[in-house]
């Protein structure tokens, strides 16, 4: 039953934090510390659980709850004017969902999106238009405050909250993994601001707004609108499962039958330390993380392994540069920043 679950669940997320405290203990040198010692007789009954549990069971969640997606807080981070800023407003005025593409090339960052903005003459706006901004993969982006009434849909904008699609569909529709990281935005959106299913317009279909935006195949041809509600609607009615993310933080290193990552292992110990992440080599622990940080080039952790940490609804980085020095030396900086994540753009 769904109690039994949920005990299960609690097992191993007991078991996870022992087994990282023992990789953090090999991490700071503490074997043979005393406080060790007394943490490991404490943990022992969670050490001693080994519960083959499939990550696809945390699927499972209430009918009438929808849980936040993960997604990158950068909002505070993007390109902003000094001397100008957006109007606030109260949540409870958000009514509508705009729905938009980028029309250019689906590998421009959230960043450059806020530079051109903020800085082109032909916006010099106080800050980036958009709330959120999905990628291609999937990768979600809070990228302006909702209770700022940000320029996105011209005339409408003390209403509407936009969420931005990387990509331009005037020939095509957006790839599966952006389509369902924006059916599970746009729900949990619906869901915390009470907004109603017809109330998610794309931006052409704002009244004053004579534009193709986000897309001709948007209402025509293909028209993944369609898609898009359907998909919002099942993860709505929990017939399209969502992934709830018990784990902050995960660092995946490569390992196989000939070796393991255990240069990329030392040189992350600070990053690891200072995040306060869950590390080790095991994609199904990956699964069950909201951030996933690989380490190491394509030649350790598959691709393959990361689309599949994608779909699964994790965020997800890889650090790795030309040479083990190099990566180490990203992991070292990140730490010394404060920086959970990778800056792009």
């Amino acid at each position: 039953g769904q109690g039994e679950v949920i005990s299960a669940l609690w097992r191993y997320i007991q078991h996870l934090k022992a087994e990282n405290y023992q990789l953090k203990r090999r991490f700071l040198g503490l074997d043979g510390h005393p406080a060790v010692r007394d943490f490991a007789l404490a943990s022992s009954d969670a050490t001693e659980i080994s519960p083959s549990l499939n990550g696809d069971f945390l699927a499972m969640r209430s009918e009438t709850t929808i849980p936040k997606p993960p997604m990158f807080e950068i909002a505070d981070e993007l390109p902003r004017r000094e001397d100008a800023e957006y109007d606030v407003r109260s949540l409870s005025d958000i009514t509508h969902i705009a729905v938009h593409h980028s029309a250019a090339p689906a590998d421009i960052p959230p960043e450059r999106i806020a530079a051109y903005h903020v800085y082109s003459k032909s916006h010099e706006w106080p800050g980036i238009g958009y709330h959120f901004y999905i990628g291609p993969e999937g990768t979600i982006y809070h990228t302006q405050r909702l209770d700022r009434i940000s320029w996105h849909v011209y005339k409408n904008n003390s209403y509407t909250v936009g969420v931005y699609l990387a990509g331009n569909f005037n020939q095509s529709a957006p790839p599966a993994l952006q389509l369902d990281a924006a059916a599970w935005l746009i729900a949990w959106l619906m869901q915390e601001l009470r907004i109603p299913l017809e109330n998610v317009l794309g931006h052409k279909e704002f009244p004053f707004n004579a534009t193709a935006c986000p897309g001709y195949q948007w209402d025509a041809g293909l028209r993944w609108k369609d898609r898009l509600r359907q998909a919002v609607e099942g993860v709505r009615s929990g017939e399209k499962r969502v992934m709830a993310k018990v784990l902050p933080h995960y660092v995946l290193f490569w390992k196989d039958e000939e070796g393991w990552a255990e240069e990329d292992w030392r040189a992350a110990g600070a990053y690891v330390a200072r995040f306060d992440a869950v590390a080790g080599f095991s994609e199904q622990q990956a699964r069950l993380a909201e951030l996933v940080t690989i380490v190491g080039g394509p030649a350790g952790v598959d691709p393959q392994v990361e689309a599949r940490l994608r779909a699964a609804g994790s965020l997800v980085q890889r650090v790795a540069g030309k040479t083990p020095q190099e990566t180490a030396a990203l992991l070292q900086r990140m730490a010394r920043e404060d920086r959970k994540w990778m800056k792009r753009g």
